[in-house]
C-alpha cells in the first residue's frame, strides 16, 4: 500500500479506495471485472475468508414524561447534574409515572395538560416523551424560572429545545 500512495497526496488514493467500496467492490454484488485492482485482490478468489458484517444492534428506547411546569407566566429549568447533557438546562424528566414530585410536592400527572410528544435519538438509545403542561398557583423556590423568550438564551439539549418549542406553539 506504501508504494501506492502518493505521500505528497494520501487523500486521492484515500477517496479512491473509498469510492472502489462505495461502487465497484460492494458486499452483496462486486464487480470485479470492472475493478482497478482485480489484478492484486486476494479477496475475490477467497471471498468468505473476510469476516461477515456484524448484526447491529437493537437501539434501546426510553420512555419518559417531559413536564412543563409553569409559574407566573414562566417555565422551570434546571442544570443538568448528570454526565450525560451535563451543564445543559433541561426541563423535569420522569420515568412513566402516575404521579411525580416537584419541588417537595407530589402531582398527579392525570390532572396535567397533555401537550404532545417528542423523540430524539442519542448514539446509545432513543427518548421518546411525552409532554405535559401543569400551571402553578405558587412555587417554594423562585429560582430556575424562565419566559419562554428567556429559554432561547440558555443552552439547551436538542430534545428540550424541541419542548420548548412545542410548548411556546401551546402558549401563543
Amino acid at each position: 500500500a506504501a508504494s501506492l500512495v502518493d505521500e505528497a497526496d494520501p487523500f486521492t488514493h484515500n477517496q479512491a479506495m473509498m469510492d472502489i467500496g462505495a461502487t465497484i467492490c460492494t458486499p452483496t454484488a462486486p464487480k470485479c471485472l470492472l475493478c482497478p485492482l482485480s489484478e492484486h485482490c486476494k479477496g475475490k478468489d477467497a471471498p468468505l475468508a473476510y469476516p461477515a458484517r456484524k448484526a447491529r444492534k437493537k437501539t434501546p428506547i426510553r420512555q419518559r414524561i417531559i413536564i412543563a411546569f409553569e409559574w407566573d407566566e414562566k417555565f422551570y429549568v434546571a442544570p443538568r447534574t448528570t454526565r450525560f447533557l451535563g451543564g445543559l438546562y433541561g426541563f423535569p424528566e420522569y420515568e412513566e409515572a402516575e404521579h411525580v414530585e416537584f419541588q417537595g410536592e407530589n402531582y398527579a400527572v392525570s390532572n396535567m395538560t397533555r401537550w404532545g410528544s417528542i423523540e430524539q435519538t442519542y448514539s446509545h438509545f432513543r427518548l421518546q416523551a411525552e409532554l405535559y403542561h401543569m400551571r402553578l398557583d405558587d412555587v417554594q423556590h423562585q429560582e430556575g424560572w424562565f419566559s419562554l423568550e428567556g429559554l432561547t438564551a440558555l443552552p439547551l439539549s436538542r430534545a428540550d429545545q424541541k419542548v420548548a418549542a412545542l410548548f411556546y406553539s401551546h402558549s401563543t
